[in-house]
C-alpha cells in the first residue's frame, strides 16, 4: 500500500552559521528552515527530509540516534522544534542510497507513516465514545 506521507530527497540551500551554536547550522529545504550539524553538508548536498508529523519506526530513530530529538510518549514523531534558540522545521538525514535523486520519495523506504492525532468527542471525555456509522447498521446504532 502506497503512504499518503512523503518523506522527499532535497536539495539543501542557504547553508550558514548557527548564531548561538557552535555544532550547528541552518540550512533551508524545501523553503523550510532545518538545523544540521556542523560542517556536514553544504550547498546543494541531497538529503532526506522528514516533515514534521512523520512517524519514525525506533529501529530507524536509534540507528541515527534521533531519538531524543522526536515527540511524543513513544519519542518517534517529528516536529518543529527550538535549539539554542532557533527553530528547526522538520529532520534531515543522509541519504542511505546514492542513487536517490532529488524529489524520490522514501517514505516506504523508511516505513514511516503519518501522525494522525487522536479524535476527540465534542462532547467530553465523560461522554460515550463516538461511532462510527459508517461501519455499523443503523439498527445496531439505535439498540445502543
Amino acid at each position: 500500500m502506497a503512504s499518503e506521507l512523503v518523506v522527499p530527497v532535497v536539495k539543501i540551500k542557504k547553508v550558514r552559521k548557527h548564531p548561538n551554536a557552535d555544532k550547528l547550522e541552518i540550512c533551508s529545504a524545501l523553503g523550510y528552515q532545518c538545523l544540521i550539524q556542523k560542517g556536514s553538508h553544504k550547498d546543494g548536498d541531497l538529503l532526506v527530509y522528514f516533515p514534521p508529523d512523520t512517524l519514525i519506526p525506533a529501529e530507524v530513530s536509534e540507528s541515527h540516534n534521533i531519538r531524543p530529538y522526536l515527540k511524543g510518549p513513544e519519542q518517534d514523531r517529528v516536529g518543529s522544534i527550538r535549539l539554542r534558540g532557533t527553530v528547526s522545521h522538520g529532520l534531515l538525514l543522509p541519504l542511505e542510497d546514492m542513487t536517490w535523486k532529488e524529489g524520490d520519495n522514501v517514505a516506504d523506504h523508511y516505513g514511516c507513516k503519518k501522525y494522525m492525532p487522536p479524535v476527540k468527542n465534542p462532547a467530553g471525555d465523560t461522554a460515550t465514545p463516538m461511532v462510527n456509522i459508517d461501519a455499523i447498521s443503523i439498527a445496531e446504532f439505535l439498540t445502543r
